[in-house]
């Protein structure tokens, strides 16, 4: 019976030469099966890169020209010369409920500032996106500082930090003028000056928008245009008995008060 089994090999052998079948062939043929048994059914994540663009204005006005007067929705004159904000927290969401976390992004927007790009991000249709408009806990208790230059977070010129680590970040920075005439014709000390400052962890703000399709195509760059309306923003502050307010002052729930407000704040273009 040894001898039978030991002899099974050389017949099937004689048949393959009968087929007509060569070793190199038939090496070949097992390679390809092997090849084929390791072949994954899953593919790898594909990615294509998004940014942010903020486009500032008061009323529908395009703020291009810093000091200049734009008349808000209620009439009134607004003159800018500094109006910031930081964001961080991106978060895209599918139709499906599938959310993806953009990593590690904290960003500054400026009257001046141009696309920021949030890097790669998975291929796909995003329903919605959202934005919250400040600076996390983890990093408010970090010293600006403690930031690299090339940091958003870093010290900036105007300041975009309280001055201590109880304090944090300065979330929402806006400075300018107000005309507080009835016809908007004022001049002279009917100009007054205007500063409001949001921050701390309870006055961060998550943003939602939606009714827009977001496509991240496979190696491509998707600009994601948004409306910062300033003039909307400021419509819950009586400039004439709250010029200026932070956080930390005695009236401090206008600051409160112009956080609520973000959600108006913000649109896509």
């Amino acid at each position: 019976m040894t001898f039978h089994n030991a002899s099974k090999p050389a017949m099937n052998w004689h048949r393959f030469k009968k087929l007509g079948i060569s070793t190199s062939l038939l090496l070949m043929l097992l390679v390809l099966i092997s090849s084929c048994s390791k072949t994954t059914t899953s593919s790898a994540t594909q990615y294509g890169t998004i940014s942010l663009q903020f486009q500032s204005q008061i009323a529908g006005h395009n703020i291009d020209t810093i000091g200049k007067f734009y008349t808000d929705s209620l009439g009134r004159r607004i003159s800018l010369n500094l109006a910031q904000f930081y964001f961080c927290g991106v978060i895209l969401h599918q139709a499906n409920g599938a959310t993806y976390v953009v990593p590690g992004v904290y960003g500054l927007n400026t009257l001046q500032s141009g696309s920021i790009s949030l890097g790669q991000v998975p291929v796909g249709d995003y329903t919605s996106i959202t934005v919250n408009i400040g600076v996390d806990a983890a990093a408010n208790a970090v010293s600006s500082a403690g930031y690299p230059a090339t940091n958003p977070l870093s010290p900036q010129s105007p300041p975009m930090w309280f001055g201590n680590t109880v304090q944090g970040f300065e979330f929402v920075n806006i400075q300018g003028s107000v005309d507080t005439t009835v016809n908007g014709t004022g001049t002279g000390n009917k100009i007054i000056p205007i500063s409001y400052q949001v921050g701390t962890n309870a006055l961060l703000r998550s943003i939602t928008l939606t009714g827009q399709t977001l496509t991240i195509g496979l190696n491509q760059n998707l600009n994601v245009n948004f409306v910062c309306d300033y003039g909307k923003l400021l419509s819950v502050v009586n400039f004439k008995t709250n010029p200026s307010a932070t956080p930390f002052t005695s009236n401090s729930a206008v600051a409160t008060a112009i956080a609520n407000q973000e959600q108006a704040f913000l649109r896509y273009k």
